[in-house]
């Protein structure tokens, strides 16, 4: 386990700061931020919708639907999480980039190994999305890579880690014109700095930080997980008040690998 000198930020603060930007990477307007920044705006290439928690299946099948009468875009990016289900709890990110040329589909899950397994499912993409696509002819892939994103349960990070994905594959399509797997390292704390960079990087954009920032606040503001054993009104209210004094993505720029453990 890494030692308290290790870490860049109180682990207590970090795990609140690492929730808020979860809940931000997960947002529609965020993420097409930073897809803007990372990938700019090539002509033809549009970013969609993310349907994230509350989404209905009809409005993701409606929305499906659409994209056949689109014309003039070459590939369009969008993001769906598993929806909650009987079988799992799993809101698990999967991201796509539909290929008009081709009538290709691409799949980016984060979870996924090289032999096709992971420790996280694509319910969206093996129930919905595949098999949407293939009744229209079109042929549905996931993305290869040389190693899975997420392996171990403590990786939570299926939202950040499948737009990272999305962007260095439609970064390939765009400049090499064909596809391979993308390079992931299996080696833990190298394969935690490629998030962090991500991170980074996505947090100098104004609209995430300020989300981060919204987010942060909300958190610790109304989280009762943060006051829990506490019963003196007096002491919540100095707890949530030292939490609030931090400047959240001041203090996400500070992060390094061993903060994500």
């Amino acid at each position: 386990m890494p030692s308290q000198q290790q870490y860049t930020v109180d682990p207590q603060v970090m795990g609140w700061l690492l929730l808020a930007l979860r809940e931000a990477m997960g947002d529609p307007v965020v993420r097409n931020a930073i897809l803007q920044k990372e990938v700019g705006t090539p002509r033809g290439v549009e970013f969609g919708k993310t349907f994230e928690y509350g989404f209905t299946l009809k409005q993701l099948e409606d929305y499906l639907d659409a994209l056949f009468r689109k014309r003039g875009v070459r590939y369009l990016l969008f993001t769906a999480q598993n929806l909650p289900d009987k079988r799992s709890r799993e809101t698990h990110y999967q991201a796509y980039i539909v290929d008009y040329r081709r009538h290709h589909v691409w799949i980016m899950d984060p979870a996924r190994t090289p032999s096709g397994k992971g420790i996280y499912h694509p319910f969206i993409s093996n129930d919905i999305i595949i098999p949407f696509f293939t009744k229209h002819g079109w042929k549905a892939e996931f993305v290869p890579t040389t190693s899975a994103c997420q392996r171990g349960l403590r990786d939570v990070f299926c939202q950040s880690w499948s737009l990272f994905l999305q962007i260095e594959f439609v970064k390939m399509l765009l400049t090499l014109g064909h596809t391979q797997a993308l390079e992931i390292p299996s080696r833990k704390e190298v394969r935690n700095q490629l998030l962090v960079d991500f991170f980074q990087r996505a947090l100098s954009v104004p609209a995430v930080c300020d989300q981060v920032t919204t987010s942060y606040q909300h958190l610790i503001c109304t989280h009762r997980d943060l006051v829990a054993g506490v019963s003196s009104v007096q002491e919540k209210k100095a707890i949530r008040e030292s939490f609030l004094q931090f400047s959240p993505c001041r203090l996400l720029m500070k992060m390094n690998v061993y903060d994500l453990d």
